[in-house]
């Protein structure tokens, strides 16, 4: 189970969310978005990763504890 979990954790964040940022990168991209659009894009992707990876540490701890 803890196998199961671990390569589901693996796959959103290293194939599901980049897919999502792919996307909507190519979205901003074809709206001709302005600077504020890219300025929340690009705050919005490191964010997103760390807190997936910090979501699954503690996914973690709980299943030790």
């Amino acid at each position: 189970m803890k196998a199961l979990s671990l390569i589901s954790g693996c796959l959103v964040i290293c194939i599901t969310m980049p897919i999502w940022y792919f996307l909507l990168h190519s979205i901003l991209a074809a709206i001709h978005a302005d600077r504020l659009l890219w300025f929340l894009f690009w705050i919005y992707v490191p964010v997103g990763l760390f807190a997936a990876i910090l979501s699954e540490i503690a996914k973690r701890g709980a299943e030790k504890s």
